[in-house]
């Protein structure tokens, strides 16, 4: 309204250069041309100043509504699974079980073993034979991944 009122109508008054302003910040309105042609320097202070701190609170406006969207996101994640973020799965989780899968030549899941395993302390055993880990998998289990002693020992 000051710096270029007197000759502009589009800033004449404070209501119409805040009207002004609001539709630059939408990329309609004046041009940068018009304002130079009426004070070159202060056009340029005044539109790159006045573009800059828009760009910067629409730029933070943006990031807030996404790190809200991303931490309710988060939140309700980690409640599905339990309240723990740990036990939530991830990408590099997932990649390692590929790699281990794809590696293993031919042996046994490391999750089949785990889960005999802790059947076996379950049991109290502190030691235990490949013929007992063998037995503690389910025969179903056994069936599909065509598991043999051999296997078990890879």
């Amino acid at each position: 309204h000051v710096l270029f009122g007197p000759q502009l109508p589009q800033f004449q008054t404070l209501l119409e250069a805040l009207m002004t302003g609001w539709m630059m910040m939408n990329g309609a309105g004046l041009s940068y041309m018009q304002l130079a042609y009426v004070n070159g320097q202060m056009a340029a202070v005044f539109f790159l100043g006045y573009m800059f701190l828009v760009m910067i609170i629409l730029l933070n406006v943006l990031l807030a509504i996404l790190v809200d969207a991303y931490a309710m996101a988060k939140d309700a994640t980690v409640e599905e699974f339990g309240g723990e973020e740990d036990l939530i799965p991830s990408l590099a989780g997932d990649f390692a079980t590929i790699i281990r899968h794809s590696f293993s030549w031919g042996g046994v899941s490391n999750t089949v073993l785990m889960q005999a395993v802790k059947h076996l302390l379950e049991t109290g055993e502190e030691q235990a034979t490949v013929d007992q880990i063998y037995q503690c998998i389910p025969e179903k289990v056994r069936t599909r991944n065509k598991l043999t002693h051999e296997k078990i020992l890879k």
